[in-house]
């Protein structure tokens, strides 16, 4: 029997998300977008916590690489005749979708090399993504730390499609195409059909210029949410809901001013070709602050 909504939870995200902004040590008065975010949020949420009555069975969370993030108990157990330290995937996309945005409209693929280490908990490795007709080209790094339910990441992403003749170790801020991504994310153990994560960009060209003229970093914030609503033998369905803020500006590296950015739904099935398992997913995606939607497709090739 599915177990209820910890409130704790249902008051962190309706709560988290909220906070007053400040810039140059004046109060933003934002209340009405604040209002509306907050009233979305709390629906959502609530309207989960009474679908759960309908389950009459527990579901194991989903792992989705950079989304969903295992428990202790979901980790993989390494066995010496199947532990592969290094090993590396290929995606294929319609489209490329990253927190609300619509990073490419044009089919791309994305290679991640990684090394994981034998209990699973740290992994470490190079992600690259190429549209199919050469506008977009990204390169990062990543290294990541599972615990307690908990999984800390640390990206360097270099998506360097607009900056013409970019130079790959320049960190500059004013002109890097780098920016550092931290995000802790979290599995409620006794609810495993939700999952959380804060992301906070700490570094790179995250930045905006004060009243006296000076270049700083504005740590912008992206807090989430990833609930599983249905779970079938054939597909499964999560509901996603994003939004952003920074602390010290009232504009921010996902829009103009805090509101929700990313807003959807994404099924995921497997195809079966004898022993070949092909993973595929649609996701369908709105950002009300820069007012568009759009549905990706993807295929994990291997």
């Amino acid at each position: 029997m599915e177990q209820a909504l910890p409130p704790f939870f249902i008051s962190l995200c309706s709560n988290v998300l909220f906070l007053n902004q400040k810039k140059n040590y004046q109060i933003f008065n934002i209340m009405t977008s604040f209002t509306t975010f907050r009233f979305v949020c709390l629906t959502a949420l609530l309207w989960f916590a009474g679908l759960t009555l309908s389950f009459a069975q527990e579901v194991p969370a989903q792992v989705i690489p950079g989304q969903d993030m295992p428990t202790e108990e979901d980790e993989p157990r390494l066995e010496d005749d199947s532990y592969r330290p290094v090993d590396f995937n290929l995606q294929v996309k319609n489209m490329h979708l990253w927190r609300g945005f619509k990073v490419t409209e044009a089919a791309m693929t994305g290679v991640d090399v990684h090394y994981i280490s034998r209990n699973g908990k740290f992994a470490a490795g190079v992600w690259g993504g190429a549209g199919f007709t050469g506008e977009y080209t990204e390169f990062d790094y990543y290294v990541s730390y599972a615990f307690e339910g908990f999984n800390l990441a640390v990206w360097d992403i270099n998506n360097f499609s607009s900056f013409e003749n970019a130079n790959i170790f320049n960190y500059d801020p004013a002109t890097t195409s780098h920016f550092i991504d931290v995000t802790l994310s979290y599995q409620v153990p006794s609810f495993s059909r939700l999952s959380a994560s804060w992301s906070t960009i700490v570094a790179g060209r995250d930045t905006f210029v004060t009243n006296d003229g000076e270049l700083r970093n504005t740590y912008s914030n992206y807090v989430a949410i990833d609930y599983q609503v249905v779970k079938q033998e054939m597909v499964d369905v999560h509901f996603f809901l994003g939004g952003a803020f920074s602390f010290l500006n009232e504009q921010h590296f996902y829009g103009s001013k805090p509101n929700i950015v990313n807003v959807g739904i994404r099924a995921e099935k497997d195809i079966v070709f004898g022993k070949y398992t092909m993973p595929v997913s649609a996701t369908g995606m709105w950002n009300p602050e820069q007012n568009y939607g759009a549905l990706q497709f993807a295929v994990n090739i291997f």
